[in-house]
């Protein structure tokens, strides 16, 4: 079933949309947030919730990209998830490993100020990316919004692992010095 019509059962509030939804997208939402939560029952239950949250707010939301709206809110509820279940303690996941390689660029987005402008870095840090060559942006959006490891950006692009490595040091350097040409950081 095409996207348009699964949007539509969700507009007509007919339950179906749900299934259709899990059938078409379910696997991938499963191993985005497993990325996260690196365990396979906290995925299946973060997926539930983001259909849930789908089934809240379609409509009046009318996404465009039904699986990149699906993967937003999947993205989200195993975030949750995880700040519940490692409030106290930190675990070696793919999340846990991006924030790491990110935080010397854009800092820990802890104080106030930085949660007041997080939408004024959101658009710079999305300029950035538009005028990056297109395997660094797509480099940069697998491993920092999917999640996925390096060996998996590898297979993707048919080359090494160290040569992931090197295009997202380098993406992470322009970042760095893009952000601090615009004030973010010092």
């Amino acid at each position: 079933m095409e996207d348009a019509q699964i949007v539509a059962l969700f507009h007509r509030r007919d339950q179906q949309a749900i299934g259709e939804a899990e059938q078409k997208y379910g696997s991938r939402l499963i191993s985005l947030a497993n990325r996260v939560l690196s365990s396979r029952e906290d995925s299946r239950e973060c997926v539930n919730d983001a259909l849930y949250a789908a089934w809240q707010t379609i409509p009046p939301n009318a996404p465009e990209n039904l699986f990149a709206y699906l993967c937003r809110l999947t993205r989200c509820a195993a975030i949750d998830c995880w700040r519940r279940r490692n409030s106290a303690r930190r675990a070696g996941s793919e999340y846990v490993l991006c924030l790491d390689e990110l935080a010397d660029c854009v800092g820990s987005g802890e104080s106030p100020e930085n949660q007041v402008r997080a939408g004024e870095l959101t658009a710079c840090i999305a300029a950035w990316l538009r005028a990056q060559p297109e395997q660094t942006r797509a480099a940069f959006a697998l491993r920092y919004y999917h999640m996925l490891p390096l060996d998996r950006i590898a297979e993707r692009f048919g080359c090494t692992t160290g040569k992931i490595k090197s295009i997202l040091y380098r993406a992470r350097q322009s970042l760095r010095r893009h952000l601090k040409k615009e004030g973010w950081i010092e």
